[in-house]
């Protein structure tokens, strides 16, 4: 199983009765536990006791879209993070992220800027704000996989097979 923990980052480890009935609800994406390791020695993979303390899975499962936005950003932090690395920030953003799923109207732009600070927490930040050729802020169209900033309508248009489109 892997947890994301604001203190000890990204951890992996074993856990006993994972297929069980009663580990079953326990183990969904999302969920907030309790955790508690232990190894023999720190170069061990070690074992993980897990108590639930709120299942965010259970309340998004009726609805699709939220569904796939919550698992999308679960894999994303597990197979982006390295493990044992600290990012109190992005567990803090996870766990805002994970909360705003029960306002329908904020959870959308709450997952988009919770993947943008993965990414720049991560080193890949985007600068969305201006044109990175013009510096104007209008009638920006596209996104520079090279420098991950935004990139305007009259700047772009002889590069545009090789830009990103900026969604609206």
């Amino acid at each position: 199983v892997s947890v994301m923990t604001e203190n000890h980052g990204r951890s992996v480890a074993y856990v006993y009765g994972a297929t069980s009935n009663k580990m079953r609800g326990i183990l969904e994406i999302g969920n907030i536990v309790s955790v508690t390791w232990q190894a023999k020695s720190m170069d061990q993979m070690g074992n993980f006791t897990l108590e639930l303390e709120k299942s965010h899975a259970a309340d998004v499962m009726t609805d699709a879209v939220k569904l796939t936005a919550l698992q999308s950003a679960c894999v994303l932090a597990d197979k982006t993070i390295p493990e044992s690395e600290k990012h109190p920030g992005l567990y803090s953003s996870m766990c805002a992220l994970l909360s705003s799923f029960a306002d329908d109207f904020i959870w959308p732009a709450s997952y988009i800027f919770w993947e943008m600070g993965l990414l720049r927490e991560l080193g890949f930040g985007l600068d969305l704000s201006r044109c990175v050729s013009t510096g104007t802020t209008e009638n920006l169209l596209y996104v520079s996989p090279k420098s991950g900033c935004a990139v305007s309508a009259s700047a772009g248009e002889i590069y545009k097979e090789r830009l990103l489109q900026l969604p609206p």
